[in-house]
């Protein structure tokens, strides 16, 4: 597909970064709408989002909008990198560069019988405004614009999301939070199915279960 890049040797987000090819940021630049006696028109309030590399426009943003770097929105993730918890594993750009994704493993997954269950750590980002920057866990391997819906879809309710805007920043701090709520529903998942595993079901009470379920 060619748009998630594996980037499990990287030590931190900034390697990661560039080894994604996503070491570049975004410059908010003026707005023009068509000319009139002569003259082009500014448009007030708003905003074309850039990428300062190549100058390609990826989006319109109202005076609220603040931009979240690349490099800024991964940073946070050093910190749960070095302590041994996460590794990073893909990263990728989608819709031109409108959206950036990285995917951290979850060191410690859990195993119920002969099934092993791998845990992981999605951050999104988009830099037309249409979108919140998420944090959110998923047990689902992201590489391209399908798993990523797959996982963002299957994610509602859980994570963080965060608005675009001056308290941004100080906000990204909450987003660890959801570390703490992965490795607990994991362990408490862990164990339910253990359990599951010990219990034996009697046919009558598979019919009683067929009966619920389809009426």
């Amino acid at each position: 597909h060619g748009l998630g890049i594996g980037v499990t040797e990287a030590v931190t987000s900034a390697e990661a970064i560039e080894l994604a090819r996503l070491d570049w940021e975004v410059t908010l630049g003026p707005l023009y709408g068509p000319k009139t006696e002569g003259h082009v028109n500014r448009v007030e309030g708003r905003f074309s989002v850039y990428r300062s590399t190549d100058k390609k426009v990826l989006g319109i943003s109202s005076n609220r909008y603040v931009p979240l770097q690349n490099a800024e929105a991964f940073d946070f993730l050093d910190s749960l990198l070095q302590d041994g918890v996460l590794r990073y594993e893909t990263a990728g750009a989608l819709l031109g560069g409108r959206k950036v994704f990285l995917l951290a493993k979850m060191e410690g997954g859990m195993q119920v019988g002969s099934d092993e269950y791998i845990n992981y750590l999605l951050l999104t980002n988009r830099h037309d405004r249409w979108e919140k920057v998420r944090v959110l866990p998923t047990t689902v391997r992201v590489v391209c614009n399908n798993t990523l819906q797959v996982a963002l879809g299957s994610g509602q309710g859980r994570g963080v999301a965060i608005t675009h805007n001056s308290g941004m920043k100080a906000k990204m701090e909450q987003a660890k939070e959801v570390l703490r709520i992965t490795t607990e529903a994991s362990r408490r998942m862990a164990e339910w199915l253990s359990r599951l595993q010990e219990e034996q079901v009697t046919p009558a009470q598979v019919a009683e279960v067929q009966t619920a379920v389809v009426g």
